[in-house]
Parts: structure tokens; sequence; C-alpha cells
């Protein structure tokens, strides 16, 4: 699943760089959703498939030693793994010298905490809904593989195009004996 591409960068998370290199992947970049310390999620359109998808960019550059080293790949590994209807789902990975990019299920309804400001707050079946469903993406975590979430919060329940929540953001994991931790 991983991909070298020898392209010199011009600032990791900068548009032309982004769609120069996931491009000829069969990505085109349509809109910028978000952006965070270490990267950009873009939404983008696979032109072989014809899925549209959420890219994240994530520039390897400015996250610590200890980042890069211990937490990107638990998240990458349990990226690659997660096969649950209420977790987020990962199509592809590759990366450059500088960035690593994931290609995953693009949630068209933003995430429940935008939901919750834009709709003045979440009717109480509709959020005992998004719980069960994002509980059970949390128990599939815990019980088939081993692994803490550790940052549940409503902006990382993410809402697809049918309103059903998909637990995200893997990347403060905590795997194999986090029961003894308990």
């Amino acid at each position: 699943m991983s991909l070298q591409v020898n392209i010199k960068s011009p600032g990791n998370n900068n548009l032309a760089y982004v769609q120069q290199v996931i491009g000829p992947k069969g990505y085109k970049v349509e809109k910028k959703l978000g952006e965070g310390s270490y990267g950009v999620v873009y939404k983008c359109l696979n032109t072989k498939t014809g899925i549209v998808s959420a890219v994240k960019s994530i520039d390897l550059t400015k996250l610590s030693d200890n980042a890069r080293n211990k937490y990107l790949p638990r998240e990458i590994q349990i990226l690659q793994q997660c096969r649950h209807e209420n977790l987020i789902q990962t199509y592809e990975i590759f990366r450059t010298s500088t960035n690593l990019f994931v290609s995953m299920q693009f949630a068209a309804n933003g995430d429940i905490s935008g939901y919750s400001k834009k709709n003045n707050g979440i009717k109480e079946n509709i959020a005992c809904k998004w719980f069960l469903q994002a509980a059970s993406g949390l128990y599939h975590l815990h019980a088939k593989l081993f692994t803490a979430h550790r940052d549940i919060k409503t902006a990382n329940i993410l809402l697809d195009d049918t309103f059903k929540a998909l637990l995200t953001d893997f990347g403060n994991l905590l795997t194999n004996n986090f029961n003894e931790l308990c």
C-alpha cells in the first residue's frame, strides 16, 4: 500500500503539490475540507472508480520523532484493519518523502459537533441512535482489534450521506494490552 514518489515539495500541503502527487493515483482535488496542525483533508474524486473520498495529507516533517515512529504506525495499522459499518473506511495509503496520504470514506454530512451547531442541538432520538452506532464501532475496536481509541468526542464522529455515525481519528490509540490498565 506504499508508494514512494520523488517530487520536490514546495510546502508539503500546498494544493498544487498535493494534486501533483495524488493525480497519478487517479484523484482530483475538489476542495479543502479542513486543516490541523500536521495536515490537511481534501474532498477528492477518484476518477478511476468514481468514488468521492476524503484524502488526508499528513506533513511528516512537522511530526515529532515520537509521533512519526510510535503513533503514526499504530494509526496506519488500525486504519488498514478497520472493517466495520461505524468506523471510517480507508481505501488507500501512500506516501512521498515528506507526506503520508490516506484516502478514506467521505463523510458528506460532516461531524456531530458541526451538526449540533448548525441545528441548535441534537434531538434525543437522533443522539441515542448516533451514540449506539459510535458505541458499536468502539466495541469493534476493543473486542476485535484490541485497541482503545482515547479521543472520543463529537468532532471525531462523522456522519455519512445517510447520517450514519462513523468513528474516526485513530491518532491517539492504545493497542494490544489496554485491558491491563482497566
